[in-house]
């Protein structure tokens, strides 16, 4: 059987499969029909016109091959096979997947073989193989290196039609992902055919997560053509801690004049990152050469941890000694908060970046449906969405102003939010600003009590180590002993009104109740840290008195409140009687604290 390539990372795209020569193609991949409509995105897509032969378009982002040959031709999917991925155990995490053949029992197909597919080496291990089974790490598959197979070791172990097969594995990263790319074989005597599909992943954890953005300035050139060296000059300022990003400059003609990529290849995939950038990035461009005058434009690409922050800094250009500013233009948006009637709020902040004074007009648009790309995308959103929001906004040099935006309560919890900032030159043209940022709905944060049974009480206290701000919560532990938080309006305007509340400074108490606290130190909020969201800590019970010292004061209050029952403090294991488990409790962890 020829191999043939395909894209399998792509997100946000149906998964209904179309099968060729027995591989299986994503339904993305269309009919090329005459004057048809193709998909909103970015990058390549690949269609098939009525001769079988396949052709590229720029529309879906993401694709990571393409199809070779032609004359291939293309039949229903064949969808009998079914797989269920479910989080079954947070704290590893661990997966447990479900493969049910459901062929019918005459048509001799079976499945003999699985992988579950990953780009980075050592992160996917098996944890539990059935019988008959076995279980290779990091074998690779088609283009993709490190990937969990699980291979049937004769014929007769194989799924048969009607069959079932339940296999477990783990990551050895902390972060839960929310679906993973599963390829699967069949066999049927002499004929073998391979599907490869992305499976959803049941009872996912909401944490939080990157947030992709993007950022584009279209600034003109002095003029003057080949008079001298000229620069191109600006600073990305990173406000919310960045993944991952990417800048790029073009002159008038398209030209690409700079890119600066960051982590530097190889890149690791999120949401596995150890690192991210905050700070400020400085770029200078050689703007010297034919076709420079006329406009040039920026671009920034990337991602940010839960949040929304960008703008392009001292936009400037210089020949020799002769400096030309530009407007500039810093903005953020805030994490948004949910009001009673089920709308959000959220918070937009402009700022004066450079040393000119800023006027112009700003529009945004709060429920867009996609990412859009830098260039005449994000330029033209405008023509395709109505701004939810516009206003006329003058800032001096460093000056700063918000605004507090509403969300209406039917928008999707994954949006976009698009904006536009059109800064006046009263000699000139004017210089424009464009950006695309997604917000999702997140907690603040996420707790794993190893131990802790479900609906336990938790006190969370947050404490800004620059500033002293502190705010304090209440959760409960669910059935997979995980709490979370979500602030109030209150504690909302609080802390995202706190100078610090991205830099990685806070520290973070936990206090379950009879248990012996922890504080973390050093946390990003939201979310702990980029590559584990989650604050963990042991459920050590025995303080009842709740000084975080197990000792004889917490015996004592045992010993007296011996045997009565109600909602009391004495009842650690809150079996609703204070008797010798809970005593026994205390001299377990005598001294844990102290």
């Amino acid at each position: 059987m020829r191999r043939v390539h395909l894209a399998l990372q792509v997100h946000g795209i149906d998964s209904t499969l179309t099968r060729v020569r027995g591989v299986v193609l994503p339904s993305y991949i269309l009919p090329c029909l005459p004057g048809s409509p193709f998909p909103p995105g970015e990058g390549e897509l690949l269609c098939y016109n009525t001769f079988g032969r396949f052709h590229v378009m720029k529309n879906l982002k993401g694709l990571l091959g393409f199809l070779l040959g032609t004359g291939l031709s293309l039949a229903s999917a064949q969808q009998n096979v079914q797989i269920t991925l479910t989080l079954i155990n947070p704290a590893l995490p661990e997966y447990e997947m479900q493969v049910v053949n459901q062929n019918a029992g005459g048509s001799g197909w079976s499945v003999d073989q699985l992988h579950v597919l990953y780009g980075t080496a050592g992160v996917l291990q098996s944890t539990s193989v059935p019988s008959g089974w076995t279980a290779m790490w990091d074998v690779p598959w088609d283009a993709i290196p490190h990937n969990l197979r699980f291979e049937a070791n004769t014929p007769a172990d194989r799924i048969a039609p009607g069959g079932a097969r339940t296999f477990r594995f783990k990551m050895t990263t902390k972060t839960p992902v929310e679906d993973f790319y599963i390829q699967f074989r069949v066999v049927n005597g002499s004929d073998t055919k391979e599907y490869a599909d992305r499976v959803k992943i049941l009872s996912v954890l909401s944490v939080p997560a990157d947030a992709p953005k993007t950022g584009m300035a279209i600034t003109p050139s002095p003029g003057g053509g080949l008079q001298g060296a000229l620069q191109l000059r600006y600073e990305a300022p990173y406000r919310v801690p960045a993944t991952e990003f990417q800048l790029t400059a073009f002159d008038p003609n398209g030209e690409e004049r700079d890119q600066l990529v960051y982590p530097e290849a190889p890149i690791r995939q999120p949401p596995h990152l150890e690192h991210y950038f905050l700070g400020v990035v400085s770029r200078q461009i050689d703007a010297t050469g034919a076709g420079i005058d006329g406009a040039w434009t920026l671009c920034a690409s990337g991602k940010e941890w839960n949040g929304s922050a960008f703008g392009f800094a001292n936009l400037r250009w210089e020949r020799e000694n002769t400096v030309f500013p530009r407007p500039s233009l810093c903005w953020q948006f805030s994490p948004s908060v949910r009001l009673p009637d089920g709308s959000r709020l959220v918070q937009l902040r402009l700022i004066n970046c450079g040393v000119l004074p800023l006027n112009g007009q700003l529009a945004v648009h709060l429920r867009g449906g996609r990412l859009l790309t830098c260039g005449s995308e994000l330029a033209g959103w405008r023509r395709n969405f109505p701004p939810d929001f516009q206003t006329e906004a003058t800032l001096a040099p460093n000056a700063s102003r918000e605004w507090l935006l509403t969300i209406p309560a039917d928008t999707p919890p994954l949006r976009y939010f698009y904006g536009a900032f059109l800064a006046n030159m009263p000699d000139g043209a004017p210089t424009e600003f464009y950006f695309a940022h997604q917000e999702v709905e997140r907690p603040l944060l996420v707790g794993l009590i190893e131990g802790a049974p479900p609906n336990h009480p938790v006190q969370i206290r947050l404490t800004s180590s620059q500033t002293g701000l502190q705010i304090g919560f209440t959760a409960r532990t669910d059935a997979r002993s995980v709490w979370q938080v979500t602030p109030d309006l209150a504690a909302w305007v609080a802390l995202y009104s706190d100078p610090a509340v991205y830099q990685p400074l806070w520290q973070v108490r936990i206090k379950p109740r009879g248990a012996v606290s922890q504080t973390f130190m050093e946390v990003l909020i939201p979310g702990g840290d980029t590559l584990d969201p989650y604050l963990r800590m042991p459920l050590i019970l025995g303080d009842v008195n709740s000084d975080d010292c197990i000792d004889d004061a917490d015996l004592l209050a045992i010993l007296f409140a011996f045997g009565q029952t109600g909602n009391r403090p004495e009842d650690l294991n809150q079996d609703g009687v204070v008797d010798d488990a809970d005593l026994l409790l205390v001299l377990f962890n005598f001294g844990v604290g102290c």
